[in-house]
């Protein structure tokens, strides 16, 4: 029986795309080291695969859609279940009034494809933590298959998987090693040959056991090299969402850590849009331009250098996306904080920087 499942895998491959059949590959090598790892490999996938779902606007199902997937977690001792998708993949009219917004998750439940609705209950910035929170009709969790969130962070060098729908394909994206840990997002090396990842965004990202260690949201270019890099919102900030459905959203918030300093309470709907690190003296050392989630390294390496630091702030700005601003902004705000005195001594409206 156990290698009846193992072929039924090696067949799953074969009617895959060429990207997602390298699992069957994997567990092919895996079989040498002894059929209990094998198996481990495929009730991992499979129930990974279970959990993801295509998502559309609903009222949109023939358009095309990116991923989803279930999760389960505990609020106040109560177990729950939620969906999760990409705030950059829904569009702007929908999620600028999420309590009327739906979405249909296309899974596939017993075989069978199903559609089941979805209403969107938390919205984050989708230059932030880019997550929509999904809540599904009580009626309708049974035909569920909920994944857990890891309780704690992967370390560098862990094994990374995704599974979600490239061009609308189930697709297994190789396990990738973890290579870097930002404030907000976990970073890992797709190669050359992982450009066309449409669809991925919003799949998860799993660990060597199968628990969610973050939400895919994209790739970018971190060096002049031709080697992409896959970005996920750690899992972590799930539990901020959940915690914003079950109270004032306006009152959402997560601290903004910059090493040892807390700058800020961020608003789940706020992003960072510019940062700037000066000297003793005021003198600017730093600007960069926020993008892919946050430049958390280079930042890092300069902040013990630099006496002050600047950042400038949209607040609840749905309409703000990768490109030009597509709707008036409700709020614009800077925090400068001195790294030394360890406080904020200016804040305000406008773009204001530090004193020269």
């Amino acid at each position: 029986m156990n290698y009846l499942k193992y072929l039924f895998l090696l067949l799953l491959g074969a009617a895959l795309p060429l990207s997602a059949q390298n699992v069957p590959g994997q567990l092919a090598n895996a079989v040498e080291r002894g059929i209990s790892q094998t198996q481990l490999a495929l009730e991992r996938s499979v129930t990974v695969a279970k959990s993801v779902f295509r998502v559309y606007p609903q009222g949109k199902e023939n358009i095309h859609a990116l991923s989803g997937f279930v999760f389960k977690t505990v609020y106040n001792g109560k177990e729950e279940i939620f969906g999760v998708v990409a705030t950059h993949g829904i569009p702007m009219n929908y999620y600028q009034n999420p309590q009327d917004s739906y979405i249909t998750a296309r899974m596939t439940v017993k075989g069978q494809r199903k559609d089941i609705p979805g209403k969107m209950v938390r919205v984050s910035s989708p230059m932030t933590l880019d997550m929509v929170l999904v809540k599904f009709n009580p009626e309708d969790e049974y035909l569920l298959t909920p994944l857990t969130l890891a309780e704690q962070e992967p370390e560098m060098g862990d094994k990374l998987q995704t599974i979600g729908f490239v061009h609308q394909e189930l697709t297994f994206v190789p396990e990738k090693s973890l290579s870097k840990s930002t404030l907000i997002s976990l970073r890992f090396p797709l190669g050359t040959t992982w450009r066309g990842v449409a669809g991925l965004c919003g799949s998860p990202v799993v660990n060597s056991s199968g628990e969610v260690v973050g939400m895919f949201t994209g790739t970018g270019e971190e060096n002049s090299s031709l080697e992409h890099t896959g970005f996920a919102t750690k899992s972590s900030y799930l539990h901020t969402l959940v915690a914003a459905y079950h109270n004032d959203p306006e009152k959402s918030t997560f601290p903004l850590m910059l090493g040892e300093h807390k700058i800020i309470d961020l608003h789940i709907n706020d992003f960072i849009s510019s940062i700037y690190l000066a000297d003793e003296q005021g003198h600017r050392m730093l600007r960069q331009n926020v993008r892919n989630k946050f430049p958390y390294s280079t930042l890092m390496e300069q902040l013990p250098n630099a006496r002050f630091i600047t950042l400038n702030i949209y607040h609840n700005a749905p309409g703000i996306v990768y490109g030009p601003l597509e709707t008036t902004l409700s709020d614009i705000y800077h925090v400068t904080y001195d790294l030394k005195e360890k406080t904020i001594i200016d804040g305000g409206m406008g773009m204001k920087l530090i004193p020269q």
